[in-house]
């Protein structure tokens, strides 16, 4: 990580100059030691101008991945992806695990499932650190991030082949994404099962009952448990809200005609 002009090391360092790229004179800063910097300009030139608390309402210019990249520049880069990785594991499982329904989840796999999603905006936002620095530590920069991203990419590889694997048919997704519903609710009533069936995680628009008896079919379960199939059901669904689905209960109503019209298809295949 060594560069002829080191403009990464005045950032964690925390250094007023004016060496910036965009010629502007300032220093970066890291209020709650959290890896998201945001620029002090010294509009008044070499002035010593320190930060003050009304400094918090500047714009964060790096975060998430870049800021604890440039936080700890100079280390061993796979050293700092392990810890970037597992600092922010820790944080989704502390975030989650007084849900309600926690103990029917998976929260590793689920945030490995959605986490790259997060990162890839934090990224976003912290393109806007590129204007201080040289071409060359840009460039090292969006090198760092793409090794990052395979290491996370080997973590997901590694939890998808520990455990059996719901796999839905094609031509029973595509049937759940035409065949509508009757309902009470309104916002469930006439539409599909599914949203879209080429868009992954699968979002359902229907009851939780309909979902668990979809997965607990025979013809889809395979030889997955109950206990395998509620862990993963929040990986491949979520729902109207855009959240991980988990199941619900077991609780079967005879009398609702989109759970015989499930049952019907499912057995005819």
């Amino acid at each position: 990580m060594k560069n002829k002009r080191d403009l990464i090391q005045y950032i964690s360092k925390e250094t007023l100059t004016n060496k910036w790229v965009n010629n502007k004179v300032g220093f970066f800063h890291d209020f709650d030691n959290d890896c998201r910097y945001r620029f002090i300009e010294d509009t008044d030139g070499w002035m010593g101008r320190d930060y003050t608390e009304g400094d918090r309402s500047l714009p964060v210019i790096a975060t998430g991945y870049v800021g604890f990249l440039i936080k700890h520049w100079g280390n061993d880069i796979q050293k700092i992806n392990e810890a970037y990785y597992d600092m922010r594991l820790k944080q989704y499982r502390n975030l989650n695990k007084n849900e309600p329904d926690s103990d029917s989840r998976n929260i590793d796999n689920e945030f490995c499932l959605n986490y790259k999603t997060w990162e890839n905006e934090w990224i976003e936002q912290s393109v806007a650190i590129f204007e201080f620095l040289t071409y060359d530590e840009k460039e090292l920069i969006k090198a760092y991030i793409k090794r990052y991203f395979r290491y996370v990419d080997s973590i997901a590889e590694g939890n998808n082949q520990k455990q059996l694997q719901i796999i839905i048919p094609q031509n029973v997704l595509d049937w759940l994404e035409i065949e509508t519903c009757s309902s009470r609710e309104i916002n469930r009533n006439g539409k599909p099962f599914i949203e879209s069936a080429k868009v992954k995680p699968l979002k359902w628009l229907q009851n939780k009952q309909l979902l668990r008896e979809l997965l607990t079919h025979l013809i889809i379960r395979g030889k997955l448990t109950d206990t395998e199939i509620e862990k993963q059901s929040p990986f491949l669904f979520i729902d109207i809200h855009n959240k991980p689905l988990a199941l619900a209960r077991n609780k079967p109503n005879p009398n609702d005609p989109n759970s015989n019209k499930l049952a019907t298809f499912l057995n005819s295949l």
